[in-house]
């Protein structure tokens, strides 16, 4: 008789353990885990479990989390006593969540998959419904959860297509894990129908809805307009380039497009703001070392200046000031293999933006903003140079880069994604009433 897929991959379990184990104080030790809350990774938490209905949604880092901290806003509105879980890996993304000040809406950190210890975080954390966002699935976490009777979703679910291929060579796992939930809402069509493949045909098929993507809560995009200003006084007269949400890799390509427009004449104050800040001073230092000057950086309390032509807002939480200030965006996470940051949110301040081939993750927003005329795809470095290039030449000439026709198209676009997370609200507390 062969062994199920769930015990065959703990039985796998059993032969990593003290290399997973290994693997997490060496993340610590990197700073890229939080050394004072490592036990969490094990089960074990020091925060109690409120009384009453707790919902616990799992995101993963920065990203997921907003679109856990947009749900789990819409879930305290239409019901104000309940209580909200979110689970993450990453420390940038608890500080995200601890900022968010809403004593309900809890954080801790995601359990290793072993199964023991996410026995443990079921035992200890005892949720009613438990909502796992974007692309994170784990085996143990998903059937020990449904093993409880604890109802289960997947929310603005994807996968890319490596994962999605991946999937389909551990079919049996696969069909384990997502015939499980009771809901998927996928992101967009394409993407529910990766989901109904892993699922199979065959016993319980969870209901696919199309619900797309969460990402976008415009409370948590409030400028400070004091930010704001002291960015557009350092660049002036000069427009403002935002690189935003940069991944390694990525700071090079920018950089060499933004000083090819420079000494064409076509000057500009770019501000790097990178996905994940720690990476801020190397970041400089890589600056450093091709310019021969040291770019002044928010998390040590720098102030731009007039002379300065590049600035580093390595610091957490004022995105929606950088995209104020902003005449161009240049987003990140798209020209590398990240699948593209979310558009949604820089489509509210209009800004036009300037993204790479890698669009898997929100591949209808860029495909509907590209159409609305707020996107331009470069297809590599050449091509972003010469974007970059248009845009600040028109600025320069005066002239408008979104229309008003545009404008109308991309309000529609966001009005539509604004209401995404108030309708699944609705229906996860209308199924669990």
């Amino acid at each position: 008789m062969q062994p199920s897929p769930l015990a065959s991959y703990n039985r796998l379990w059993s032969f990593v353990k003290p290399f997973a184990i290994l693997h997490l104080h060496s993340r610590a030790w990197r700073g890229r885990e939080d050394k004072e809350r490592l036990r969490e990774r094990y089960g074990h938490y020091a925060q109690e479990r409120p009384k009453g209905q707790l919902f616990w949604l799992h995101a993963v880092s920065v990203g997921e989390s907003i679109a856990a901290l947009t749900l789990a806003t819409c879930l305290r509105e239409k019901q104000p006593d309940l209580n909200i879980l979110i689970t993450t890996n990453t420390p940038t993304a608890a500080r995200r969540i601890a900022e968010q000040g809403d004593r309900a809406i809890l954080h801790s950190y995601q359990p290793l998959d072993h199964l023991q210890w996410v026995e443990r975080f079921l035992d200890h954390w005892q949720p009613d419904y438990a909502v796992m966002l974007e692309s994170d699935f784990w085996p143990n976490l998903i059937c020990a959860t449904a093993a409880r009777g604890i109802p289960l979703c997947f929310a603005s679910a994807q996968l890319s297509d490596n994962a999605y291929q991946a999937w389909q060579k551990r079919a049996p796992l696969a069909r384990t894990i997502f015939s499980t939930p009771q809901d998927i809402f996928a992101v967009d069509a394409q993407q529910a129908d990766k989901f109904r493949h892993l699922a199979g045909d065959k016993g319980q098929m969870p209901r696919i809805h199309i619900g797309g993507s969460l990402k976008l809560n415009p409370a948590s995009l409030i400028p400070n307009a004091a930010l704001a200003g002291m960015l557009a006084d350092a660049a002036a007269p000069r427009p403002i380039l935002l690189a935003a949400s940069t991944h390694k890799g990525e700071e090079e390509l920018i950089l060499a497009a933004s000083r090819q427009a420079n000494n064409n004449g076509l000057a500009h104050f770019l501000i790097i703001a990178p996905r994940h800040p720690e990476r801020g001073d190397d970041i400089a230092k890589k600056i450093e070392s091709i310019t021969k000057s040291r770019p002044g950086q928010r998390s040590k309390d720098d102030t731009p200046q007039q002379k300065d032509t590049i600035f580093i807002c390595d610091s957490l939480g004022e995105m929606a000031s950088l995209y104020e200030a902003a005449d161009i965006i240049i987003l990140g996470g798209s020209f590398v293999d990240k699948g593209g940051h979310n558009p949604l949110e820089i489509a509210l301040f209009e800004t036009p933006i300037l993204a790479g081939p890698s669009r898997f993750k929100n591949k209808d927003a860029f495909e509907s903003l590209s159409k609305a005329g707020l996107i331009e795809l470069a297809s590599d470095e050449n091509k972003l140079a010469s974007l970059l290039a248009d845009k600040l030449e028109a600025l320069r000439k005066g002239r408008t880069l979104i229309t008003a026709k545009n404008k109308k198209q991309i309000a529609a676009i966001t009005t539509e994604a604004c209401s995404r997370a108030a309708k699944t609200a609705d229906y996860l507390l209308d199924k669990h009433s």
